[in-house]
């Protein structure tokens, strides 16, 4: 039987050998004898109570961990865990390289890490997911990715949504939490698959150009409509129509539109024959559509006839560990797009994900992993990847892409900011080197004076951090 040390270093054991293990994983499932000399198991309660495996490579069965994903990997990092760890989804699995502060992690032993990875996906996950029976099967809505309790309420419900295919839904979400997605979702697993799916952004177009792009135009309906022209209801047919950002639409136009879905019939701009619609309304916004409607800004007709069927999706900081799986999902898709090598992320870059609190959802996520794919010639993401604000980090740099944490004043004053992904000394100091020598205009004797340090200090603190004074300087 297996024991556990007391204190806050516990460290797991094979339960057959009692040495430390060459890999495990955290699993409720037990583990066949032929699984156990290559894997050790420790179960989630175990993991989440502070068990830390003593092995390189440490697999976790996310389906175990509902919600529980942050703080194990919190708990990991607190306990100074050095090695691999790979979160195992029916999407992608997520390889994360923790890093101990108190051992030196260079690029060879980001190549050992990496040649893990291969090591763990070709051998490892295959065996534990085969001899436990417990195959991951690809959930419907495989484009909604996520493993968070959220997003699992969210796909349970989405069946439901697309079989009843009469219904008008509502898809409520900040922006860029994937409402596009859904709809498209929606439409897919309805019987109205294989027929159109037609989408509109309400503000996209002025309300003149809309109202023509929805509902077609006569001959003649304005000035420069030489044709008639079927609108996106008629395009729609029998299919789905998507109305994205339907909030910002006028009045006017809600009118209209509340017509055709409760009556099924409209007219053409300068038409005056009835036609009718068989089509599916889904309709998205990122407004809160009720408080508009108390404040006159929306139709209480319309919302209420919306308002069939809602979905309400969650934002990415609600979402647990998703960031740690949409953004390992992004780097393997702009990696072979750019033809970049990346095996994963490192620790610090994981906590950064986890800490960041979203405020352009999916969204971000996809836009800050690409640019960092792009800049970035490691195999491992890290921190400083991530961090970028608009272009590559500084190369000549030990610390490229912390800067995002000093702030240096007009004044000359800096202001450090520790972000919970961390920060180096070199990095604060040379800010610190860098602040002085544009307050002397870069005069060797007056910055080694400003800084209590000698003059053959300071040029090799110069040179270390590629410091060069300004042209003409």
């Amino acid at each position: 039987m297996r024991t556990r040390p007391s204190g806050p270093s516990r460290r797991a054991t094979s339960p057959t050998t009692g040495v430390p293990p060459a890999a495990c994983v955290v699993s409720a499932a037990k583990l066949p004898p032929t699984l156990e000399a290559p894997l050790a198991r420790i179960s989630p309660t175990e993991a989440l109570e502070g068990l830390v495996p003593d092995a390189p490579i440490v697999l976790v069965d996310t389906r175990d961990m509902p919600g529980q994903l942050r703080a194990f990997i919190a708990r990991l990092t607190a306990a100074e865990f050095h090695g691999l760890v790979i979160l195992l989804t029916p999407f992608v699995h997520v390889p994360v390289w923790l890093q101990s502060r108190h051992r030196m992690a260079g690029s060879s032993e980001g190549h050992r890490q990496a040649r893990a990875v291969e090591y763990a996906m070709r051998e490892l996950v295959p065996a534990y997911l085969d001899r436990t029976g417990r195959p991951f099967i690809v959930p419907p809505f495989p484009d909604l990715m996520g493993v968070s309790p959220s997003v699992e309420r969210i796909r349970a419900l989405l069946p439901k949504v697309a079989a009843h295919d009469r219904g008008t839904v509502l898809i409520r979400g900040e922006s860029g939490t994937g409402k596009q997605v859904v709809a498209r979702g929606i439409h897919d697993y309805s019987s109205r698959r294989g027929k159109p799916f037609v989408e509109v952004n309400c503000t996209a177009l002025p309300d003149t150009l809309l109202e023509s792009e929805l509902f077609g135009r006569e001959r003649g309906a304005y000035t420069d409509a030489h044709t008639a022209r079927r609108g996106l209801i008629e395009t729609a047919g029998d299919g789905t129509l998507f109305l994205d950002e339907i909030g910002h639409m006028t009045e006017k136009l809600q009118m209209a539109l509340l017509k055709v879905i409760e009556q099924r019939t409209f007219r053409r701009v300068g038409g005056n024959d009835e036609k009718t619609s068989n089509a599916r309304f889904l309709a998205a916004t990122s407004r809160d559509l009720k408080s508009a409607m108390e404040e006159g800004a929306f139709r209480g007709d319309l919302y209420y006839r919306l308002n069939v069927l809602t979905v309400g999706l969650p934002n990415l900081r609600e979402r647990d560990a998703d960031a740690l799986l949409l953004a390992h999902h992004f780097a393997r898709q702009y990696a072979s797009d750019y033809d970049r090598p990346v095996a994963g992320m490192t620790g610090q870059a994981a906590l950064m994900l986890l800490e960041h609190q979203w405020p352009g959802n999916v969204r971000e996520v996809r836009n800050i992993i690409e640019r960092a794919v792009v800049f970035h010639d490691d195999e491992w993401l890290n921190a400083g990847a991530l961090a970028l604000e608009g272009g590559p980090p500084d190369r000549g740099h030990p610390n490229a892409g912390e800067t995002s944490a000093l702030h240096v004043d007009p004044s000359g004053a800096i202001r450090v900011t520790i972000p919970p992904w961390g920060i180096s000394l070199d990095a604060v100091e040379r800010a610190v080197v860098q602040a002085a020598l544009q307050a002397t205009s870069y005069n060797i004797t007056k910055t080694a004076k400003l800084l209590f340090i000698s003059r053959d200090t300071l040029r090799y603190r110069i040179k270390k951090y590629g410091f060069s004074p300004p042209r003409g300087g």
